[in-house]
């Protein structure tokens, strides 16, 4: 029994040590939407108050261009598992290119047509040149809209990289070798009778942490929606959605995963 329960601490830090890896991707996931739609607010209040009355033709396309860039991002985050409604795809420039097999594309391009927008903007009003604190903010909005493609570079590197398969494969076999010699520890020290319910409980705790970990390692999913927002459901050749998708639908919002469609309306 020794022996089980020195290999007990070991096995303690690894499902620690991989549930505590999952969580932070989880969280740090849901904070780059958080500054996403922060930057977003921020770049629509700049341009309503500061820009607009200068360039308005401009800023009513730029506006447009933000609008679309959070369903971007959530295109990107569930891997291209998710349709581009109507209104997001018309700002996207004409191409043979299928979006779905590159997720990238669509957020990268919409913050492309917003710098080409700023430029207009800029060159649209009779004031930039000379006003000083104009043209600040036109280089304050063309900061963020850079900055809004850093959180799509970190948003990507969450949904392409995985914790290490050889951690988690080993956690797997150690915890599946320490339950399973559970019951010859416990013999001779416990009830006979107890041998079962207690092997059986604490396989149940023990395998329910390292799923939580392997559920929460990817953060992002697509949550049940309804209306004209059902578009962002995607399906499969066979009619059936992706598992990023299905698993949205078969949970409640943040149970498992960030709800992105619902973050990005």
């Amino acid at each position: 029994m020794t022996g089980h329960s020195l290999l007990a601490s070991s096995l303690g830090l690894l499902l620690s040590y991989r549930t505590n890896s999952a969580y932070a991707r989880f969280w740090e996931g849901r904070g780059h939407w958080a500054g996403t739609k922060a930057t977003c607010r921020n770049l629509a209040m700049m341009m309503k108050t500061h820009i607009g009355p200068s360039s308005p033709k401009a800023t009513e396309k730029f506006m447009e261009l933000l609008a679309a860039y959070p369903i971007c991002l959530m295109h990107l985050c569930l891997g291209g598992a998710a349709r581009l409604p109507e209104y997001a795809s018309k700002l996207l420039p004409k191409t043979d290119m299928d979006y779905q097999d590159n997720p990238t594309w669509p957020g990268l391009l919409i913050c492309t047509e917003m710098q080409k927008t700023l430029h207009e903007a800029e060159r649209e009003s009779k004031t930039a040149k000379w006003n000083l604190i104009e043209s600040a903010h036109h280089s304050a909005a063309a900061h963020m809209i850079d900055g809004l493609i850093t959180k799509m570079a970190n948003c990507e590197k969450i949904l392409r990289t995985p914790v290490p398969w050889s951690y988690s494969r080993h956690t797997s076999r150690f915890l599946s070798l320490w339950i399973g010699t559970l019951p010859l520890a416990l013999i001779g020290t416990v009830n006979k009778w107890l041998v079962l319910p207690i092997t059986v409980a604490a396989g149940y705790a023990m395998l329910g942490i390292e799923e939580i970990g392997h559920l929460i390692e990817q953060p992002f999913m697509g949550d049940k929606q309804e209306g004209e927002n059902s578009l962002f459901v995607s399906v499969d050749e066979d009619g059936e959605a992706s598992d990023i998708i299905t698993r949205g639908r078969k949970t409640q919002p943040y149970d498992i995963g960030i709800p992105v469609c619902s973050l990005a309306l």
